[in-house]
């Protein structure tokens, strides 16, 4: 074969080879997320297990994802012209799903957004070791969260400057669920399944618009912070309110003591078959 043939066949393959991303040796990967003018980006994670670290950056342009895959496999791309994330964490199958096992095995990504960006989260994930997802100063406009199994803390320490669309949804089938400042997503409809383990819902400081919430909690704990003068209704839920500061009126559980000033905190329960805590927040 002639050496310039060969030549031409190597330039071609370069050429027409798609781009990677990706920086890093096999074991690791990193991905800049660079947005233009539209601050709007796309959040896809979906895969067999995997632990994920959120957070803004510091700037307002330029991100990064880093994977270290540790004992498990999949991929991160990221499309510049569209604004779109894609994460396929995946480790080999297995019946464990204790959350120190998937910390150990399974592809770990630490994700820091541009900070002020738009986001669209969409998450479904079987297993999650360890998932801490701070949306401090990023905005949302469409919230999902699906994990079968694992724990996961998400946070909401500022005012979402977006409208959240249709209904922002969290979803653990089972492990631990933990929700913190759910008012300053000011999504008008939440639903939040704890389905099997604990669940923790802190509203936060100050509800900041009227809000329907639809509590589902299999068996297990559930842990619920209200901001104390909020107005809630709660209807679904056999228990007896009355020493939460709660007088029943026909199948709904109203608050007697609220602010008149208060946007209204629909509550829509079902169980839990455990332990459920009310608390009031100063």
């Amino acid at each position: 074969m002639k050496p310039m043939f060969v030549f031409l066949c190597l330039l071609s393959l370069l050429l027409h080879a798609p781009v990677s991303l990706g920086q890093g040796t096999e074991d690791t990967d990193r991905t800049r997320l660079v947005v233009n003018d539209d601050p709007s980006i796309k959040l896809t994670m979906k895969g067999r297990a995997g632990n994920l670290e959120l957070k803004s950056a510091q700037s307002t342009r330029e991100g990064i994802a880093e994977v270290d895959y540790q004992n498990g496999r999949g991929f991160v791309t990221y499309d510049r012209e569209d604004q779109i994330l894609t994460w396929k964490p995946s480790i080999k199958y297995t019946w464990n799903r204790w959350t120190k096992h998937i910390r150990k095995k399974a592809p770990y990504m630490r994700t820091e957004v541009p900070r002020g960006s738009e986001i669209e989260f969409l998450m479904d994930i079987n297993s999650v070791g360890y998932g801490t997802l701070d949306f401090r100063n990023l905005n949302l406009r469409r919230f999902k969260l699906d994990v079968k199994y694992g724990d996961v803390d998400v946070s909401f320490p500022t005012e979402n400057q977006s409208i959240v669309r249709g209904e922002a949804k969290f979803h653990v089938m089972a492990g631990d669920l933990e929700i913190y400042e759910l008012a300053n997503l000011k999504a008008g409809k939440v639903k939040i399944n704890g389905g099997v383990g604990e669940l923790s819902v802190d509203i936060g400081e100050k509800l900041l618009r009227d809000t329907m919430l639809r509590l589902d909690m299999d068996i297990g704990a559930l842990d619920l912070t209200i901001p104390r003068g909020t107005r809630v209704q709660i209807r679904g839920t056999a228990r007896n309110l009355s020493g939460y500061g709660f007088e029943k009126n026909g199948k709904i559980w109203e608050t007697t003591g609220h602010s008149p000033k208060s946007p209204l905190l629909e509550i829509k329960m079902r169980g839990p078959l455990g332990d459920f805590e009310l608390n009031w927040a100063d």
